[in-house]
């Protein structure tokens, strides 16, 4: 068996997450991963292309919602078989009914042997079911290449959604807001715990001001989490802290024991 101490995750592979609203640093991050190795995306939206100009990194487009699940799959597995690559990036595996994305390519896969695109008319809960077994199945294909030895980093659209009833005896049930990941069913909220890394993004100041950042420490809005642990200094000494880490992968290797 081998000896725990021996594993690094820097230095090896991470599974990791960025959730964040719309503008907040999502792919940016995703990008920056060029920066450690040579990588490779896969897109699910042909607007993402804009952001990937100029920039020395190889892509495939997965835009067909209703027909590209076994191609984004087996693209998986190439990817993960590959020698010349370091890292790894989905974007994104959110989706909706308004939005391209993995987790709309995953519903809409399993709808057309009924015929349908639309979720209701099946059966209550027949259509989020194979939604759940096959988003696991895609997170399991992508946990894997990061076992192989590559950085696997997806992003995730998060919107402001009520979280589960809170139900007070003798009272209405109170509900609680959360941002929640942009993902059919109730999947979305235990989406996290597929990852090693899960962080949210958010923005800080206006204007030429403003700055992104990344968190992995969880509050009353965003859940996060991280099976990693964390230095208690930078390289340069100052202390790191885990509420406002820099967007960019390089450095949050940096951060990670």
């Amino acid at each position: 068996m081998p000896n725990a101490k021996d594993y690094k995750p820097s230095d090896h592979g991470i599974f990791g997450c960025v959730c964040g609203p719309s503008g907040t640093g999502k792919s940016y991050l995703l990008r920056s991963m060029r920066e450690v190795g040579p990588m490779v995306v896969a897109i699910t939206d042909s607007g993402e292309l804009d952001g990937l100009g100029g920039h020395d990194i190889e892509y495939d487009l997965f835009d067909d919602t209703v027909n590209d699940l076994p191609k984004f799959l087996k693209w998986i597995d190439k990817q993960t078989a590959r020698k010349d690559i370091r890292c790894i990036a989905v974007d994104h595996l959110s989706g909706g009914t308004t939005s391209p994305g993995i987790s709309e390519m995953v519903m809409q896969d399993g709808l057309k042997v009924h015929g349908t695109t639309n979720p209701l008319e099946l059966a209550h809960g027949q259509a989020y079911l194979g939604h759940a077994n096959g988003l696991r199945e895609v997170l399991q294909k992508l946990r894997l290449a990061a076992y192989s030895g590559k950085h696997v980093m997806c992003s995730v659209l998060a919107q402001l959604r009520e979280d589960e009833t809170d139900p007070k005896p003798g009272k209405v049930d109170e509900f609680k807001e959360k941002l929640m990941p942009a993902v059919h069913g109730t999947v979305r909220q235990h989406m996290a715990a597929s990852f090693s890394l899960w962080l949210h993004s958010y923005t800080q100041g206006q204007g030429q001001g403003a700055q992104w950042f990344v968190t992995s420490l969880p509050d009353a809005v965003r859940p996060a989490k991280k099976r990693l642990e964390f230095k208690e200094k930078w390289p340069d000494g100052k202390p790191i802290n885990a509420t406002r880490l820099p967007n960019e992968w390089k450095r949050l290797l940096e951060a990670i024991k």
